[in-house]
């Protein structure tokens, strides 16, 4: 009779294969070495209180919350690359569908822009649920473990859920998370 765990060691056994010895040791030999620079850094930083040069202090400088806001939207507005937008699009489609599935929203609300951005204090739960649905090993409809067959993503997947629906409240709706919820970013 096999068990999951045969299939995890022999997984692992097949993995250790395409490893050599050579560069098992070239990365511990590296680790020693950051390990090494750090304790360096430490005792330097120990002794010399000015070893980190300190920031120097600049003039106040004036400018509107406003214009400054406008440089910094500007300055970031292409720091999201046209695929990531892409994905974070598909991302939020998929999000939406997510909900009306779970029957929370209404095929009709979910593709509403203005829906979203009156969001009712349940959405920190959906989203969760989302990334759960797609990242994690328990079924959010069922609460039991997921069959071993079905899709597995990564942990760098789940993070990137998150970020596309945070950059559709957060881009998209101008809205940010307080401690009470959503609120509407006044311009």
């Amino acid at each position: 009779m096999s068990t999951d765990s045969d299939g995890i060691t022999q997984a692992i056994q097949n993995s250790l294969q395409d490893i050599s010895i050579s560069e098992v040791t070239e990365d511990f030999e590296a680790e020693i070495e950051a390990i090494e620079n750090a304790l360096e850094v430490e005792d330097e930083a120990e002794a010399d209180s000015e070893y980190f040069e300190p920031v120097e202090v600049c003039k106040r400088r004036k400018v509107s919350e406003m214009d400054l806001e406008s440089r910094v939207e500007k300055a970031s507005e292409y720091v999201v690359i046209p695929r990531t937008l892409r994905d974070y699009i598909n991302i939020w489609t998929t999000f939406t569908e997510f909900v009306v599935l779970l029957g929370v929203v209404s095929p009709h609300d979910a593709t509403r822009d203005e829906f979203w951005k009156t969001l009712p204090h349940q959405l920190p739960l959906w989203i969760t649920a989302f990334i759960m649905s797609k990242a994690d090993d328990i079924d959010v409809f069922t609460g039991a473990p997921k069959p071993p067959d079905s899709p597995q993503t990564t942990y760098a997947n789940a993070q990137k859920l998150r970020a596309a629906v945070s950059h559709k409240f957060g881009r998209g709706f101008k809205l940010v998370f307080a401690v009470a919820g959503p609120v509407k970013v006044n311009k």
